[in-house]
């Protein structure tokens, strides 16, 4: 299972408003990840041998320093 956190996707633009002003309102809101991101998260993971696996991934942004 892969669980991204917050991705730069169209999804964003189906916020609503009282998300976007949540999100908005937080200085300390880190840069969101790329789907390109996501995408060399899953190639890592596919790849293994049978007797390893990775149950679950949290792909998030790294926070702002």
């Amino acid at each position: 299972m892969l669980e991204p956190g917050a991705v730069n996707t169209e999804l964003f633009s189906h916020d609503s408003e009282t998300v976007e002003d949540d999100l908005g309102s937080s200085d300390a809101l880190a840069e969101p990840l790329e789907p390109m991101d996501i995408a060399e998260d899953i190639a890592s993971m596919v790849p293994r041998r049978r007797r390893s696996s990775i149950a679950e991934l949290w792909a998030m942004p790294t926070s702002p320093a």
